[in-house]
């Protein structure tokens, strides 16, 4: 092979053996680094085909599992708690008085005569009025004694008030 007349052969001397050599090689590649490659657009004839597609680690579903393992069990416990609350308390009206029974373990059972009855607040929010539900609230020596999420609460009052009404006629 020729030598190319444009590259430099390094100088070699005796005294500088320890310290490094610059080859001209690597300058020329820097410069030639430096310099932004021109864009060539490919030809038409050559049709575009996909060569890797790249795909989703399952570790994608991680946190989310994570939390619905945490988190599920909670819920779930929740709504128990809910439902043993729910199945436990209850209020009734009869024609002589208004029972509000509450209490899972230890039972509690407040009875009111129909004119404290028929004196009950109602109290509804906004998604009580439109589900139709609502707590209903006797308050009794300067104590409030409540029910919640009683289905249509007013109705319920109503119908103390006609039980009272009833009650006063009949004596």
């Amino acid at each position: 092979m020729e030598p190319n007349p444009e590259q430099k052969q390094p100088e070699q001397n005796p005294e500088t053996e320890d310290t490094e050599v610059v080859v001209p090689e690597k300058e020329e590649l820097e410069k030639e680094s430096a310099v932004e490659p021109e864009v060539v657009d490919q030809p038409a004839e050559v049709p575009e085909k996909p060569l890797l597609q790249a795909k989703q680690s399952l570790m994608y579903f991680f946190w989310p599992l994570i939390l619905a393992i945490l988190y599920v069990p909670a819920g779930v416990i929740w709504i128990a708690v809910r439902y043993l609350k729910y199945k436990s308390q209850g209020m009734v009206l009869t024609n002589k008085r208004l029972v509000i029974l509450k209490g899972l373990f230890k039972k509690k059972q407040f009875m009111f005569s129909l004119d404290l009855a028929a004196k009950a607040i109602v109290t509804q929010g906004f998604l009580g009025k439109k589900a139709g539900y609502g707590t209903v609230s006797i308050i009794y020596q300067e104590k409030e004694y409540s029910f919640d999420y009683v289905r249509d609460p007013q109705a319920f009052v109503d119908a103390c008030r006609k039980a009272y009404e009833e009650q006063i006629s009949n004596h």
